[in-house]
């Protein structure tokens, strides 16, 4: 009987450890998705960004600036938040207003107190005129506190007998015969060879083999960073002009060259255009769509690449080396 219910709960326990196993694995490598969207057509921009997961009907966020609208949907029903248009124009004014009102209010306040607050104690103006002022009247005698002039400017009187011993004391002593100048610079280079060598920074970076395992693995997670984002799209057109004719040209044809150089044109993914104006004037316009996706892996994975090929022996023998030299 024991058996056979430890051998349940053992069957029950596998079960919910897979379920677990099936779960995270999900989590971390489903991917999520960022569109983002923007244009500019007679001076007017429009915006719109919209962050889903698996699916825009699973979980989806987004924005519009073009109806003011936040929304945020789950299992394409729930919908969390919402503000339109017609909202905005009608709590606008209101808000205005009603911010009008309380600035009217604390200004007549304020005025109100300056008027009734006095210039001075007993209602008197705290300004003196300059005769009535200590320092500006001839002979006044000085605040509490402070010595008179005449006691600030003279020293203390000594007596000749202690002027005197004083003089025999501070007598100059013949200076120290002067070292030879070849023993000064010797000693200097010495101290700052030994400067050098007792440096710990330099001390890593004249570990050989530190050095290139530590570069290794630089460059491992940085090529793994490369890899964190996926784009599925990327799309920008862009129409311009300038009252010189020539400007526009000259901008048309470093971006064809440029595109050529890069090889862009090649790939269904992306899509640059530039469309010169001559005959329109000061001419700016654009349209953008970019939509790029992740997971939660991608991000980690960095992570994963730098704890793996760090050296983590070559790091332990430069500790010890330097323990040793008591560099630490």
């Amino acid at each position: 009987m024991n058996a056979g219910v430890l051998g349940i709960a053992f069957r029950v326990i596998l079960l919910l450890v897979a379920l677990g196993a099936l779960a995270a694995a999900f989590l971390l490598f489903s991917p999520f998705y960022l569109a983002f969207e923007s244009a500019l057509h007679d001076m007017r921009h429009t915006m719109s960004v919209r962050f889903f997961w698996i699916h825009p009907w699973f979980l989806r966020v987004s924005y519009s600036s073009r109806d003011r609208e936040f929304a945020s949907i789950l299992f394409g029903r729930f919908r969390v938040a919402r503000q339109s248009r017609d909202e905005y124009d009608a709590e606008g004014p209101a808000a205005d207003s009603g911010g009008d009102e309380q600035a009217k209010d604390r200004g007549g306040a304020a005025q109100e107190g300056a008027a009734e607050k006095p210039d001075g104690p007993h209602g008197l103006s705290s300004e003196l005129p300059p005769e009535a002022q200590p320092e500006t009247r001839p002979g006044a005698m000085p605040l509490s506190g402070e010595p008179p002039i005449s006691a600030q400017t003279e020293g203390p009187h000594e007596s000749p007998t202690a002027a005197g011993e004083r003089t025999r004391d501070t007598k100059e002593e013949p200076p120290d015969e002067a070292g030879a100048p070849g023993d000064a610079e010797k000693q200097e280079r010495k101290s700052l060879r030994q400067r050098l060598s007792e440096n710990k920074v330099l001390f890593v970076l004249r570990q050989t083999r530190l050095r290139r395992k530590a570069l290794s693995c630089v460059s491992k997670v940085l090529r793994s960073t490369l890899h964190l984002v996926r784009f599925d799209r990327f799309m920008v057109r862009v129409r311009a002009g300038s009252s010189d004719p020539v400007a526009p040209g000259i901008a048309y044809g470093c971006f064809v060259g440029l595109r050529n150089s890069l090889a862009l044109h090649h790939s269904s993914h992306v899509s640059l255009e530039l469309e010169p104006v001559f005959d329109e004037g000061e001419v700016i316009e654009w349209e953008s769509s970019v939509r790029a996706q992740s997971s939660v892996a991608r991000l980690l994975f960095p992570f994963l690449v730098a704890l793996v090929t760090f050296p983590y022996l070559s790091a332990f023998v430069t500790w010890r080396r330097m323990k040793k030299r008591g560099m630490l």
